[in-house]
């Protein structure tokens, strides 16, 4: 059936089913409940769309990855914890390490599951993330942010690995090369932000509850080819069926 033929039955012009099609306009329950008695298909389909099948292969791919993730989260704190003993009691490796791992290595850990929790959650439901206007808009913030704040934080979490790789490998005097990097305004700065960044985790870690959050929502909000599956039936025959021009 094409767009004009239905448009006829439902009584409205072409030009609004295409916007039904599009998005840009939805119809109202009774126009829902005279094109499904049109298409000889259930309402329920235009309001819940179609049940996708399961697919387990996902599934199990997902949950493995979710479930290494969360190992390496949950080892994180115990490895925090004891960075002295696995650092050998070296202070400038361990401070390396304390400053890496809370403001980079455990909000990555807590993005990513984020990520594939929500991931993981959709699959086994056979739904699909909720779609709102501002989507877009929402996935670009939270996006931005996220790469906004690492490269706010690469300063202090680098530069101090940088040190212990140039002694260990050339023999560079410990603070020499943090020295020279400071002596830039701009780090300086960001030295700044990634210390008082690091207290309020390490004061605070409810904080790093955010990052979770993060995941989810760049999960729900990130963009995705429709597939045919995620049609509904009167965009498919007016696609199969375009009248000739």
């Amino acid at each position: 059936m094409t767009q004009e033929e239905l448009a006829k039955r439902l009584y409205v012009t072409r030009q609004t089913i295409s916007n039904y099609e599009n998005g840009k306009s939805n119809p109202d329950i009774e126009t829902l409940r005279q094109m499904a008695q049109v298409l000889d298909t259930d309402m329920e389909l235009f309001l819940y769309g179609e049940q996708k099948p399961k697919d387990k292969k996902e599934i199990i791919k997902t949950a493995v990855i979710l479930g290494a993730i969360l190992l390496f989260t949950l080892i994180t704190p115990v490895i925090v914890k004891n960075e002295r003993k696995i650092n050998y009691n070296d202070p400038e490796v361990e401070r390396a390490f304390f400053y890496f791992m809370h403001l980079v290595g455990t909000p990555v850990l807590l993005v990513l599951a984020g990520i594939f929790i929500t991931k993981l959650i959709v699959l086994i439901t056979s739904g699909t993330p909720p779609r709102f206007p501002i989507r877009k808009i929402a996935h670009r913030v939270v996006l931005f942010s996220s790469i906004a704040y690492f490269l706010l934080m690469l300063p202090r979490a680098i530069i101090p690995i940088i040190s212990n790789v140039l002694y260990y490998i050339w023999k560079v005097e410990y603070y020499s090369f943090e020295r020279c990097c400071y002596r830039i305004l701009i780090l300086r700065i960001l030295d700044e932000i990634g210390l008082r960044t690091i207290c309020l985790l390490y004061d605070y870690p409810v904080v790093y509850a955010v990052f979770f959050i993060i995941g989810c929502l760049l999960y729900l909000t990130a963009s995705r080819k429709a597939t045919p599956k995620d049609k509904t039936p009167a965009k498919i025959r007016s696609e199969n069926k375009t009248p000739a021009c």
